[in-house]
């Protein structure tokens, strides 16, 4: 799992500096698939999702929250490959800022699975140490 978040937040680095058309929507591409199959592990009946339920069901409402945000963050992905691709110049402007929310969303997505995983392994395994 940690893998995949070095993976994705490379890729998230990446499209917060592209400002060209085509290296623009092959990024989103790329974060795109990176993001769905990360984010199919985490669904996984032995993913993320599951192991910190039955560890901790307290946090099943803030994991539904981010499930839900997995399905949210790919389709406003899909809109953005689309857009970056078809869009005129002046529009092209507002497909850059809607990136740049974007990668914020999916950093702050990350920082909410890291708090519960750290809270899990602190309160409910009783700490590392």
């Amino acid at each position: 799992m940690f893998e995949e978040h070095r993976a994705l937040r490379e890729i998230v680095a990446r499209l917060r500096s592209a400002r060209h058309r085509k290296e623009l929507t092959a990024l989103l591409a790329e974060f795109r698939d990176a993001a769905r199959d990360h984010f199919t592990m985490e669904e996984a009946s032995d993913g993320f999702f599951a192991n910190v339920t039955a560890a901790a069901p307290r946090h099943a409402v803030v994991l539904a929250e981010l499930r839900a945000e997995h399905a949210t963050l790919l389709v406003d992905v899909d809109w953005l490959i689309a857009r970056a691709g078809s869009c005129a110049e002046p529009a092209f402007a507002d497909v850059l800022e809607r990136v740049q929310g974007l990668a914020t969303r999916l950093e702050r997505h990350e920082e909410r699975e890291n708090e519960v995983l750290q809270d899990v392994m602190n309160t409910d395994l009783g700490g590392l140490g």
